[in-house]
This record gives structure tokens, sequence and C-alpha cells, in this order.
């Protein structure tokens, strides 16, 4: 596991509840000055590491995804010194003290994962990148919390602002035109940044499982991210058949059928993930 900041509770003020999830609250943060040189030197080893795992690709490719990470880091860098609360810290509900232990136990195992993969992913430009742990974290991930880079725009929500566009009085001779130039610059900006991602986690055996709109979001340089790691799991890759995975993990509308069934399944349930988000990428609709 990579590096990460350690952050004590003196270090931050929680600012305003942005979401929620099942087991997690998610909450914007200011941080002090110190802990901003802190990140300062964190990014830069973050663009080393990155540039570690391109070597072995053609300097053309290695230019294009340098010059995409010096983007997204300068962009953070920005942010953190210049923008308002743009980090976030992500904690356990309060109340899941009043459920049974084992789910209290789940949750907090779930969020310890989360941190050990996105340690040793958010290298790359499109996947969120953490800051940190609060120091009581491993031992007391309850009370503790994780520092991340704070997302200006959920994919969904972007989705929703771009079919009400879409919808809206364009006149009908120029509609289909900015139509077509519109859906490729979505493809262009949305789901070949995100389908570098998902290779990326294939190529280090991780599936992600829950591959949607409202896991992917703009960062400050409007370059997309996947978060929310909760359900992605490590696989073996020395074992050639498929995994014996939880079946019915994710969300049902961009799930494979075989997890759907709770059958086997591997990475190609998150390639139908993909497809479902490539559908409304183009479509501007629901899938099913």
């Amino acid at each position: 596991m990579a590096s990460i900041i350690e952050f004590q509770q003196s270090d931050i003020e929680v600012g305003s509840l942005l979401g929620t999830g099942g087991f997690s609250t998610v909450h914007s943060v200011d941080l002090s000055y110190m802990k901003l040189a802190e990140i300062d030197d964190y990014l830069a080893e973050q663009e080393k590491s990155f540039s570690q795992t391109v070597q072995q690709t053609s300097p053309e490719q290695q230019m294009t995804r340098r010059l995409n990470f010096r983007d997204s880091s300068e962009a953070t860098l920005e942010a953190c010194y210049h923008a308002e609360k743009a980090h976030v810290v992500k904690r356990l509900k309060p109340s899941l003290k009043s459920l049974p232990p084992h789910v209290q136990e789940m949750a907090a195992e779930d969020l310890k994962h989360e941190v050990k993969l996105l340690s040793e992913l958010s290298s790359h430009p499109n996947i969120v990148t953490i800051y940190g742990v609060s120091s009581n974290f491993w031992e007391a991930p309850e009370k503790g919390f994780l520092c991340l880079e704070r997302l200006v725009e959920p994919l969904d929500k972007a989705l929703a602002k771009w079919k009400k566009e879409a919808s809206s009085g364009i006149k009908i001779l120029t509609r289909r035109h900015l139509a077509q130039e519109l859906q490729a610059k979505r493809i262009q900006d949305v789901a070949i940044p995100v389908a570098r991602a998902m290779a990326f986690l294939h190529d280090h055996n991780i599936i992600f499982r829950d591959l949607k709109p409202g896991n992917c979001g703009f960062g400050t340089a409007g370059i997309i991210r996947l978060f929310d790691f909760g359900f992605a799991r490590r696989i073996d890759p020395k074992k050639t058949e498929d995994y014996k995975l939880t079946g019915h993990i994710g969300t049902l509308r961009y799930m494979a059928p075989e997890v759907a069934s709770s059958e086997h399944y591997g990475f190609p349930a998150d390639v139908h993930s993909f497809a479902m988000l490539l559908w409304e990428l183009c479509t501007l609709q629901k899938p099913f």
C-alpha cells in the first residue's frame, strides 16, 4: 500500500454534509496550511508513481498520460490553495451503532478496503485522489475518517443537465449537428477516460462491480474520475475460472445478468456496466 498522509483532528474543520451512502457520510472540510503543503509533496509522489506505470507504453502514449496527470494534479493543487473547501472527509455513519455488530464490522472492513485500494490506484488521473486518513483510522475506523479530493459534479447530475439542454428550444435545423458534436465530446471527455480507468483496474486484477454515472464525477479541471470503491475487489490472477463473488452487488440498472442472478462472474461484468454507461452517454436516456 502506498504511503498516504496521516491527519489529526486538529488538522481539519468539518463543513456541510455533501452526501450519504449505505454506511458512510461525506462532508466538506477545510485543511490546515501545513496539511496543504503535505498534499503538495504527496501529489509530486503520485506523479512519480504514475510515471512508472507507463514506462512500457509508446512515447506518444506516455506524453498523453503525463499531460493528463499534470493537468489534473495542477488543478488539484490550485484548488488546495485557492478554492473554498476543495476536500472532503468520508466517515462511517454514527447511526451504525444501532445496527448489529456484524454489520458494523462489515462496514468498517469495507471502508478499510477502500482506503487500501485507493492508496494504490489513485495515481491514475481518472481515479479519485485519496490524501490520507486520520491517525486513529486503522485502530478505530468507526471513529476515524479518510480525506479525499472533492469532485465538482457527479456524472449522473451532468447527464440530467445535458438531457434538459438537449430538449430545450434549439432550432431543428441545427439540433442534429449540435447533438452529434456534443455526443462526440462526451465520448472523448467521459467514455474514453472511464474506459482507461477501468482497464487500469483490471490490469491490477481489480473488479469494480458498481460502475454507473453516480460513481463517476468531474474534478476541478473537468477531468472525469471514478470514486466509491466500496464494492471493488481484487481477484487472484493465478486462478483462471470466474470467481464466486457475492451476487446482486451493484446497481440493478447497470448490473450484468450473471451478477443479478448470483452466478459466477468476473471482469466481463464490469464491461457490461460500462456498456450501459456508454449507451446512456450517447442517448441521454436511462438504460431499461
